[in-house]
């Protein structure tokens, strides 16, 4: 039987679980028929909208508010909630990239970026730590654009940052998805494996180049360890950083400055 305690518990996580469920079979369903697409002109008065566009502009409030649900839930206390959070976060994000929920430009992609933003800005919270539920996103990190952007995404928050205004738990957070980020082992210099469609045009070459996305990790590493690092990920850093980080750079001879000071630390 369980403790007085222990029901109530059970019960809120069921609860949530089956909210996540229901969430995600709902709005998966309303994203990949489109029926979350919405344009509206921005000086068009909800009063005079037509009936269809009342639904979906209602519909689209509620998915709204889903997701932020799902980004609180992210940072649950039980893993199991905050796995399921994230896969949900995930699969909509999956959907919205075969079908936008949003006008989008025909010669660019249609990478959901806001939503995908939201999701790994939850991931490097500067006072919860995420790095038990990072092992589970680096499956995503299989798809070319999806590590396209979290680069990008990851590198303008770094460099945004200072000292003093970043924690150990967030050093914890983002180096823990640095060291989910793999590149294909094979020698095509163009990527492929996409989440998304990609159109044949300039604006998406960085995106389909490996040299370009090995530029941004470069970049990013270089900035990241700028900052001085908590032992923890000071030592795990120095684990990975020979075999896994060092023959992904442009040049490793981009670290030679932290190489040379971890030198003389551990003198």
């Amino acid at each position: 039987m369980f403790s007085g305690l222990a029901y109530p518990r059970l019960l809120l996580l069921r609860l949530e679980s089956n909210l996540q469920s229901e969430s995600l079979g709902l709005f998966a369903l309303y994203l990949s028929s489109g029926e979350l697409f919405l344009d509206i002109p921005n000086d068009l008065k909800e009063a005079d909208l037509k009936k269809e566009e009342k639904y979906k502009l209602w519909l689209k409030e509620r998915y709204e508010e889903t997701i932020a649900k799902l980004i609180q839930l992210v940072h649950h206390e039980n893993l199991n909630v905050k796995e399921l959070s994230l896969c949900t976060l995930m699969r909509f994000v999956l959907e919205e990239a075969q079908l936008p929920a949003a006008k989008h430009c025909q010669s660019k992609t249609h990478f959901p970026v806001a939503l995908f933003r939201r999701v790994v800005l939850t991931l490097t919270s500067a006072s919860c730590d995420s790095t038990a539920l990072i092992g589970r996103f680096k499956e995503y990190l299989s798809y070319d654009d999806v590590r396209y952007h979290l680069m990008r995404i990851l590198h303008k928050q770094i460099i945004s940052k200072t000292q003093d205004t970043v924690s150990d738990t967030y050093l914890n957070n983002v180096e823990a998805l640095l060291e989910q980020i793999d590149f294909p082992s094979d020698e095509m210099e163009e990527l492929n494996h996409f989440l998304t469609k990609y159109p044949e045009n300039e604006n998406t070459e960085k995106v389909k180049s490996k040299d370009e996305q090995r530029k941004i990790y470069t970049n990013l590493w270089i900035d990241f360890l700028q900052f001085k690092l908590p032992n923890c990920v000071y030592k795990k850093v120095l684990t990975i950083l020979h075999d896994k980080v060092m023959p992904n750079l442009t040049n490793p001879l981009y670290l030679s400055d932290f190489l040379t000071a971890s030198y003389d630390i551990g003198k």
